[in-house]
């Protein structure tokens, strides 16, 4: 299967041979099924709210953009979690500006979203292609402003699953945390552990749990049924069996939570990124990471397909 165009005007995936999908719609949502699958987005927000396979729904919460990282020792020290503040609550003030279906020139059903983000002055755009295998074929992006914005401690998008897809195998580097700055020592390679195995218990907790240089990455229960995410070429992924923002810092708490004392949850977090921001460590009092290991506030692009795994 051939890649994607980034661009957003120029949509055009692979024509897969299977049967047909039925699309439907109405007030509420549109609604796409297939053999063995059901898939709903939302027409008040403009998201992907459920995913339905073999009768069983998979997800918990709406697969939305995602641009915050909770703060890590050296990002305390750099002051990131302040300066970066706007990005944490992007989606509160997130306004649908349209959500509607148009044709490619196969004549199938395209899902096109554009969501303004006026806390950043930006737009975001997605792109949802359903294929007949269930298959979602996803390119997702922002448009910048012309404010002056500080850096985005990630790029892309995260969605919870329920508690019982922890099982996770990928095809990227591992098999422990690595960053855009920290993943020399993190061979490509073919891993496989359980969900709450991801998070490293640093003595304060904090971001963890997150893969680089990611080809796939399957999310499945005990039956073997859940979803793959593939890059188109690459993406990052993170993956935590409890709430992110449980790892957050308060800087007028007495003590915050220690990494060990991290508890599953009946959820599996589960981030699909394009990248998030290296970690550093040139220093741990006001050393960022390198700039080419940033993102700073720009367009940004990035597109992959989520695919259904059956037993």
């Amino acid at each position: 299967m051939g890649t994607i165009p980034l661009q957003p005007g120029n949509f055009q995936p692979p024509v897969l041979s299977a049967s047909s999908v039925v699309f439907t719609e109405d007030a509420q949502s549109i609604h796409f099924t297939g053999k063995n699958f059901d898939i709903r987005f939302d027409k008040n927000s403009g998201w992907l709210t459920q995913y339905t396979l073999g009768g069983k729904e998979i997800l918990l919460s709406p697969l939305e953009p995602h641009f915050w990282r909770e703060p890590t020792d050296n990002d305390i020290g750099n002051s990131q979690q302040m300066r970066c503040a706007v990005w944490k609550d992007v989606l509160h003030s997130a306004r649908l500006e349209f959500i509607r279906v148009e044709k490619d020139t196969a004549g199938r059903n395209i899902v096109v979203t554009q969501i303004a983000l006026p806390a950043v002055d930006a737009q975001y755009h997605a792109r949802y292609l359903v294929q007949p295998d269930g298959s979602i074929l996803i390119s997702a992006g922002m448009k910048a402003g012309k404010s002056t914005q500080p850096e985005l401690p990630r790029f892309g998008m995260r969605v919870l699953l329920k508690g019982s897809y922890d099982n996770v195998s990928w095809f990227g580097r591992g098999p422990f945390d690595n960053y855009e700055d920290r993943k020399t020592a993190s061979a490509v390679g073919l891993y496989r552990m359980k969900a709450d195995s991801l998070f490293h218990p640093y003595p304060r907790a904090q971001e963890s749990g997150y893969r680089t240089d990611v080809r796939h990455i399957s999310m499945t229960d005990a039956s073997g049924r859940g979803l793959t995410a593939q890059g188109l070429p690459l993406i990052c992924t993170g993956v935590l069996h409890f709430d992110m923002t449980r790892l957050g810092f308060d800087r007028h708490a007495t003590e915050n939570n220690h990494g060990g004392s991290m508890q599953r949850e009946d959820l599996v977090w589960w981030n699909i990124d394009y990248k998030q921001s290296g970690v550093g460590g040139d220093n741990s009092w006001g050393a960022t990471p390198h700039a080419e290991y940033m993102l700073p506030y720009r367009d940004y692009q990035y597109s992959f397909i989520l695919r259904p795994v059956a037993p």
